[in-house]
C-alpha cells in the first residue's frame, strides 16, 4: 500500500459517515443511521433463522444485547479505519518517537487505534503541528464516540425493561384474550378494564415514542410468552375489539376509554409498519369466544362476532408484530403454564 493524499480524503469520508452513522442512531429521534439499520436488521435475521429452525426464545433474547454491541464495534470500526487512512495521506504524517523513523502500515494501524481510543501511549508521533490537530481530532472522535455509545445503551435496556412491565401489566388482567373479557365485565360496564386501561394506554403511548428514538428496541426479545409485548398487546386487542362490537350498550366512558386504547395500539402498530416490519399477508383466524358465558349478555350472536373479528384488518398488522418478533400466531392466547401442562 502506498501513501496518498487519495487515502486521506477516502479516510476522511468514512470517518464522516461513521460520525452521521452513530450520530443519527444515537442522537436524533428520527430512526437509526443507515449503516446501524442494516447491521442491526442482518444480525436479528441471523438470529430469527437459527430460531425458526430450532425454537429457542432464550437464545433469540439474545439477539438485542447482540445488536447493541455490533453497532459499537461497527463504529469503533469505521472509525479507526478511516483515521487510519487519514494518516496514511504522507509517507512522514506519522513517525516512531524514539528514532524518528517513518512509521509502517501496521504501526500506523495501532497509532490511528489508541489515539482514537484515546489511550495515548506516545511511542508514535505525528511530525509536525497540522498532525498534531489531526491527531487531537481523532481523539476527541473517540471520546464522543464512547460517551455517545453509553449514553445511547443505557435508554435501550431501560426501554426494554418497560416493555417487559407493560407485558407484565396487561398479563395480569388475564392470561388470555377470554379471560380479559371475563374478568373485567363486571356488572357489564367494565369498569375494572377501564380503569387499567388508562395506565396501558399510557405506557402503549411512550413505548410508541421509544421505538422511534431507539429503533433497535424492537429486536429486544422476550422468551417468556407472559413478557412477550407482541403477544400480551395483541391479547389485550382481541379483548378490546370484542368489547367494542359485542357489548354497544356499555356505558360512554368505557367505550371512550376502549377507543382510545385502541387508537393509541394502532399508531404503534403504524409507527412498526412504517418504519420496520411488512403487514401480513392474511388476517388470523379469531379467537374461540364459545365459551364465554358473558357474551350472553351481548345483543350479538356469537356468529356475527366472530365473523367481525375475522374482518378487522388491524389484526393483521397484529400478526405481523406477533411473526416478526419470532412468535406464533398461536401462541398469543397460550401461557407459559398453558405449555408446561401440554407437555405433561
Amino acid at each position: 500500500m502506498g501513501f496518498s493524499l487519495w487515502w486521506s480524503a477516502l479516510g476522511t469520508l468514512i470517518v464522516l459517515f461513521a460520525i452521521f452513522d452513530f450520530y443519527t442512531t444515537t442522537v436524533t429521534v428520527s430512526g437509526s443511521g443507515p449503516m446501524s439499520k442494516w447491521l442491526a436488521r442482518r444480525v436479528w435475521v441471523g438470529f430469527l433463522a437459527i430460531h425458526r429452525r430450532k425454537p429457542n426464545h432464550r437464545l433469540l433474547a439474545a439477539a438485542g444485547p447482540c445488536i447493541v454491541l455490533v453497532l459499537i464495534l461497527g463504529w469503533f470500526f469505521f472509525c479507526w479505519l478511516g483515521w487510519f487512512l487519514i494518516f496514511c495521506g504522507s509517507e512522514s504524517s506519522v513517525i516512531s518517537a524514539k528514532t524518528t523513523l517513518n512509521a509502517s502500515i501496521v504501526e500506523r494501524i495501532y497509532f490511528s487505534g489508541y489515539t482514537l481510543m484515546t489511550i495515548g501511549y506516545g511511542d508514535f508521533r505525528p511530525p509536525n503541528t497540522p498532525g498534531q490537530i489531526i491527531s487531537v481530532l481523532c481523539g476527541l472522535n473517540g471520546l464522543f464516540l464512547v460517551t455517545l455509545a453509553i449514553t445511547y445503551s443505557i435508554p435501550v435496556v431501560s426501554s426494554s425493561v418497560d416493555k417487559r412491565r407493560l407485558s407484565t401489566l396487561i398479563h395480569s388482567i388475564g392470561h388470555n384474550s377470554k379471560e380479559i373479557v371475563e374478568k373485567s365485565i363486571g356488572s357489564g360496564d367494565f369498569q375494572f378494564l377501564v380503569s387499567q386501561l388508562q395506565q396501558i394506554t399510557s405506557d402503549v403511548a411512550s413505548i410508541s415514542e421509544k421505538h422511534l428514538a431507539y429503533p433497535i428496541l424492537l429486536y429486544f426479545h422476550a422468551p417468556s410468552r407472559d413478557a412477550a409485548m407482541p403477544l400480551t398487546l395483541s391479547r389485550l386487542d382481541e379483548a378490546l375489539s370484542l368489547v367494542a362490537f359485542a357489548f354497544p350498550d356499555t356505558p360512554q366512558q368505557t367505550r371512550s376509554q376502549i377507543a382510545m386504547s385502541q387508537e393509541v395500539i394502532a399508531n404503534f402498530l403504524g409507527i412498526l409498519h412504517a418504519n420496520f416490519i411488512s403487514e401480513a399477508d392474511h388476517i388470523p383466524a379469531p379467537p374461540d369466544f364459545m365459551q364465554i358465558d358473558s357474551l350472553k349478555q351481548s345483543p350479538m350472536t356469537r356468529d356475527e362476532i366472530q365473523e367481525h373479528l375475522a374482518t378487522l384488518e388491524r389484526r393483521r398488522q397484529l400478526l405481523a408484530f406477533v411473526e416478526a418478533d419470532g412468535w406464533r400466531w398461536t401462541d398469543v392466547n397460550e401461557t407459559d403454564h398453558d405449555e408446561s401442562k401440554r407437555k405433561l
